[in-house]
């Protein structure tokens, strides 16, 4: 796993070149977690990284030059039973906020992969931007773009993306006393929200698979995009 600074090519899910804050190499630890309700009876392995304090200065230098920090890799599969079907996901632990090594942020998102023949050579990326709160004038950074899934597909011998499809609620200030606002996260914004139900909260149940690519500053965006059903946790 490698940590970089502004992204200034990407050739493969697995080869980048970056400048702006040294390479690092990260050893995950992996870990069970408990049997719970959304596992559906099965238990997940996930892939946490740890970092020196040492290293989070170099982040913060990055960030206030304006540069992306891109964190590869960070990510492990997890089985679990549905519906007499063993389904294979993912989860990715993704540092969120520079400068405080305590600061991880799980994102989890599942991917319509069988554990029996998964086709699938998967990269994780995601990118952090800082960002100034329009009401609180505090700035945090946070992971932006949402997570990527570079996706080797072995049986096509093409390259796909699968982008999540993030949604978080905005403050009451954003809205009226009787809405509710919802923003995407991540590279689909301004599309439409996937709703299960007109009244009910956007859910994560979508995802697309990128068709086709443009650069735009440092990183990639997704330009083209179909959507495809993905199994709610």
């Amino acid at each position: 796993m490698v940590v970089g600074g502004h992204i200034t090519r990407i050739n493969e899910p697995d080869t980048f070149k970056a400048h702006g804050v040294s390479h690092l190499a990260l050893k995950p630890t992996v870990a069970t977690e408990p049997e719970d309700e959304d596992s559906k009876g099965g238990k997940r392995v996930f892939t946490s990284l740890t970092m020196p304090k040492k290293f989070m200065t170099r982040y913060e230098e990055a960030f206030r030059e304006g540069g992306n920090v891109l964190i590869a890799g960070a990510m492990d599969t997890f089985t679990w039973e549905r519906d007499d079907e063993t389904r294979m996901g993912i989860t990715c632990s993704l540092w969120a906020e520079a400068g405080n090594s305590d600061a991880a942020l799980p994102i989890r998102t599942t991917n319509l992969l069988t554990s029996e023949d998964p086709i699938y050579e998967n990269r994780v990326m995601a990118a952090g931007i800082p960002t100034v709160d329009p009401i609180t004038g505090e700035e945090t950074v946070k992971v932006s773009g949402g997570v990527i899934l570079f996706l080797h597909n072995k049986k096509t011998e093409k390259r796909e993306v699968i982008v999540p499809v993030f949604v978080e609620e905005l403050p009451d200030e954003y809205g009226d006393d009787d809405e509710t606002v919802w923003s995407v996260v991540g590279p689909l914004a301004g599309k439409p929200l996937p709703k299960d139900d007109e009244d009910e909260r956007p859910t994560y149940r979508d995802c697309v698979v990128a068709t086709s690519f443009s650069k735009v500053g440092a990183l990639e965006q997704v330009v083209s995009c179909t959507t495809e059903p993905s199994v709610p946790f």
